[in-house]
């Protein structure tokens, strides 16, 4: 019951706009790879009841949109939840929904250290209208996610961080 109820609290309620046009590519969302130090995450609010599984992976490199380090942990049966941190600021920001029902033999997230395209697979909140067949499209804008649209999924693609 936590689950669901925090998951609706992370996500700001949006109806589902399926997409007309092809499903967006990374390489249309060019990020630019950070090199440099990186910094500790900055744990405030109700980050701090999920601290070990954002320091479980402070010290490591980007693998998202340049400067962004995504960590992930289950949140139940078939579940997963999780974190954007900026390397470079330590700002920590939750992921724009928790994910559940992803298709077998994917992953429920599809992101790359070079691009600001985030892709959910399968149901974003436990919302039942939602079908486990669905790819969500989001981009990372400063500080917060971007919802671009959804599409039904046609092949597996490949996974790359």
């Amino acid at each position: 019951m936590f689950i669901a109820v925090f998951g609706a609290n992370r996500a700001q309620a949006q109806q589902l706009q399926l997409l007309t046009v092809p499903h967006p590519e990374s390489s249309s969302y060019p990020a630019v790879e950070y090199k440099g130090r990186i910094g500790p995450p900055r744990i405030k609010g109700e980050a701090r009841m999920f601290r070990s599984g954002i320091i479980r992976t402070a010290e490591d490199p980007p693998n998202f949109a340049g400067h962004y380090r995504i960590t992930t942990w289950g949140c139940g049966a078939g579940c997963v939840m999780g974190t954007l941190v900026n390397v470079i600021t330590g700002h920590v920001m939750f992921l724009p929904a928790t994910i559940s029902d992803w298709p077998s033999g994917s992953s429920p997230l599809e992101f790359r250290k070079n691009s600001r395209l985030l892709v959910i697979n399968g149901v974003r909140n436990e919302n039942e209208v939602e079908t486990s067949g669905l790819r969500h499209f989001y981009e990372i804008s400063g500080k917060k996610f971007l919802y671009i649209g959804s599409a039904k999924r046609e092949e597996k693609i490949p996974v790359v961080r």
